[in-house]
């Protein structure tokens, strides 16, 4: 059996895997990211996943084909979201920066709030939303960094963004 080959680390076992399935997997990530590059990372990723940790599949649940494209397709749902993250941080740094006086006052006190209601979080929810909201990675990737369930990430960060929306509304001057 293939799992049990890359469980014992044959080589040829994964080129196999790749040979079947790696086309596929391929174009289901190009046609979630809509970027050729970002889909052959997407799918490196998954098989270097496996790679690195076999025992993660486990054929009592199901055929090793049907479970990689559901990682790939995940993998893939959470590029797209990580990269649409990091351009509307992107398009709201660099829409604060106009040259009026006024605006640039407005940015540097709506940063200087913002870095200080970061300052005032729990430390672990300073560093789930630095890992998701300031180096991009999503959800699920911040969750596994911090040892937490994905649904606990998420339902912090809702709270977190919460709390510091009200900060910024109540810290900024009128």
């Amino acid at each position: 059996m293939i799992s049990s080959r890359l469980r014992a680390g044959d080589q040829q076992a994964l080129h196999e895997v790749v040979d079947r399935n790696g086309r596929a997997m391929l174009t289901t990530a190009q046609r979630i990211t809509g970027d050729r590059s970002a889909a052959e990372d997407v799918v490196q990723d998954v098989f270097a996943g496996l790679w690195s940790r076999p025992a993660s599949y486990d054929p009592e649940r199901g055929g090793l084909t049907n479970w990689l494209h559901m990682r790939c397709r995940g993998a893939a749902v959470d590029n797209v979201r990580s990269r649409t993250a990091r351009d509307r941080r992107e398009l709201f740094v660099n829409s604060t920066g106009s040259g009026d006086y006024h605006d640039e006052y407005g940015a540097a006190t709506s940063a200087g709030v913002l870095h200080s209601a970061l300052a005032a979080l729990r430390p672990t929810d300073r560093e789930l939303i630095e890992l998701t909201f300031f180096r991009g990675l999503s959800y699920r990737t911040a969750a596994d960094l911090l040892s937490i369930p994905e649904g606990t990430a998420k339902s912090r960060i809702r709270r977190v963004l919460s709390t510091l929306k009200y900060e910024l509304i109540r810290g900024l001057p009128t």
